[in-house]
């Protein structure tokens, strides 16, 4: 009996122990797995978050780094642009400088400091006109190459025109002073070959008065030749050497002649207003060799100007290139914008989900 009453009690035992353990068992689910059941979920939307902010971020980057590289080509292409217009000014300033007009000169010199500014801005990178900008980009090298090459010859060619500009101005003066007095001049020469003619003067005398009055307007001719060419002529050159010679020699004849008190005056007249032009003409052969130079420059640099534009409207093709149309940056920045829209797609799905 006594062993039927303690395999009661363990029976009693372990039913209650089997119904802790069902009691155990049996908890509600709602209790245990909503940790097991959130983690998952948590972590698939913090990683897609993770997808969506680094897709996001990559597409700004390269928004932005298109909108710098577009705004650069912007910068390039009206630097180019306005070396352009400027190869065309400078080749226009060095005509006008040729005749030694000093307006020319100031503004060759501007057009020339602001080729050289925009050249090595586009080959370096630097300011330009305020923005700092890098350099051409690797495709527009060669054609910027070319520029580079024909300006290094127009920039040689200035410098030498640029350096010769009070022999320039001095010409330019000269001619002046020749073309103002010269048609008092011939008309002091023509009155002493009248007078001559008229008092019976020598056959050597009154061809003497009449060729002072032809080297009067030869001097004026070639003085103004030699201003208005882009090239001085040798034999040009040589004449306007020669008459000045010849001319003094002339006023030295009558001078020398036989002569009343009038025909005196007028001689003496003609030589002081013919000093003046004798002396413009000196100061002009003083420097001949310079101003040959000069004019070969001021030459050199028109003919250039034609293919300086050439190669710029290359180059300026050549940075445009990279602009037009569909380029690889607009693929990779719709790539990365529709790919952060699917992870932002993929987030509200997975959420929406969840709380279903």
């Amino acid at each position: 009996m006594a062993f039927n009453l303690s395999l009661g009690k363990n029976d009693r035992f372990a039913d209650d122990s089997v119904a802790a353990d069902s009691t155990l068992a049996g908890k509600p689910p709602g209790l245990t797995q909503p940790k097991a059941a959130l983690r998952p979920i948590a972590h698939r939307l913090r990683t897609l978050g993770i997808m969506f902010g680094a897709l996001a971020l990559t597409t700004a980057g390269l928004v932005f780094y298109q909108a710098r590289e577009s705004a650069n080509a912007t910068v390039h292409v009206a630097a180019v642009g306005e070396m352009q217009m400027l190869s065309q000014q400078i080749a226009k300033s060095a005509q006008l400088a040729l005749r030694g007009e000093s307006a020319a000169f100031d503004e060759l010199e501007r057009g020339n400091t602001r080729f050289i500014g925009l050249l090595g801005a586009l080959e370096q990178g630097g300011q330009i006109d305020g923005a700092r900008v890098p350099p051409a980009p690797a495709r527009a090298h060669a054609q910027l190459a070319a520029v580079s090459e024909i300006w290094r010859m127009t920039a040689e060619d200035t410098a030498q025109l640029l350096a010769q500009r009070d022999n320039l101005e001095t010409l330019n003066q000269a001619v002046d002073l020749i073309n103002a007095g010269n048609s008092e001049l011939l008309a002091s020469a023509e009155r002493i070959a009248q007078q001559v003619l008229q008092g019976r003067g020598s056959v050597e005398d009154i061809a003497a008065a009449h060729r002072a009055a032809l080297l009067t307007q030869r001097i004026a001719k070639n003085a103004n030749a030699l201003r208005g060419t882009d090239a001085i002529d040798p034999e040009t050159a040589f004449v306007f050497g020669a008459d000045t010679s010849a001319l003094r020699n002339l006023i030295a004849q009558l001078r020398a002649m036989p002569a009343g008190v009038e025909l005196r005056e007028e001689i003496d007249a003609f030589g002081r207003d013919a000093e003046d032009t004798l002396n413009a003409v000196e100061d002009v052969l003083a420097n001949l060799q310079l101003l040959v130079q000069a004019k070969r420059a001021g030459s050199q640099i028109f003919r250039d100007s034609v293919p300086l534009l050439d190669r710029s409207a290359e180059l300026s093709d050549g940075i445009n290139t990279g602009t037009r149309g569909l380029q690889p940056i607009h693929a990779a920045i719709a790539l990365s914008a529709l790919l952060a829209l699917l992870a932002l797609m993929r987030m509200i799905r997975a959420y929406n989900h969840d709380l279903a």
